[in-house]
């Protein structure tokens, strides 16, 4: 995983699924210290004494890694993207019905960001919380909308390798790709009762 980091060598399963797991922790860590991430502080330190103090527990259900080797840092593009809104898990700011499906949302302040970006060496990662689906091809679609700024899904890996080829990259575009902050963002990854209110 070093070497990756270091070098952008070699792109394997084993690398990649080190590369994932060793995101999402420290992804965890920033949450503790800046008391927002992807996931809220309390559930975060909650994982990491499960994970480092008892030597149990896997990585989050449902978040997500992406990544991408860097060939050149760039400025990000202009005009700048629209962000994609999304509706996460633990997020309060997303109200539930009572079989826990969002059903609406407040325009607040929260504990919860849709991602972290990191930039280390080679590489530049994504982490996305777990989001609640805006339709049954909405995986795809978060796929798609973070190859929009050169990323590939490390996290959770599919059946062939990404083949994460150096790419210029921004680093401001990857870390805006994603919001939980509706408000001139693109609404289509939102859950479908979300995306249908009328004040959004």
């Amino acid at each position: 995983m070093m070497s990756l980091i270091e070098t952008g060598e070699p792109v394997t399963r084993k690398t990649l699924d080190h590369l994932g797991d060793w995101a999402v922790w420290v992804t965890l860590l920033f949450a503790l210290e800046r008391g927002s991430g992807v996931l809220a502080a309390e559930t975060s330190r909650e994982l990491l004494l499960r994970r480092f103090s008892t030597g149990h527990g896997g990585t989050p259900k449902g978040v997500r890694v992406y990544a991408a080797r860097v060939a050149d840092y760039v400025e990000p593009a202009d005009p700048p993207r629209v962000p994609y809104a999304l509706a996460l898990h633990g997020d309060s700011r997303v109200y539930l019905d009572a079989l826990r499906r969002p059903s609406g949302f407040s325009i607040q302040n929260g504990p919860i960001n849709a991602s972290e970006s990191i930039g280390i060496g080679k590489v530049v990662l994504l982490v996305v919380g777990r989001t609640y689906p805006s339709g049954p091809d909405h995986d795809d679609r978060l796929d798609r909308a973070a190859a929009q700024v050169g990323l590939e899904r490390i996290r959770p890996l599919g059946a062939a390798l990404p083949a994460l080829n150096p790419a210029r990259i921004s680093m401001a575009d990857v870390s805006k790709v994603f919001t939980v902050i509706p408000f001139g963002a693109d609404m289509s990854l939102m859950p479908e009762r979300i995306r249908a209110l009328p004040s959004l």
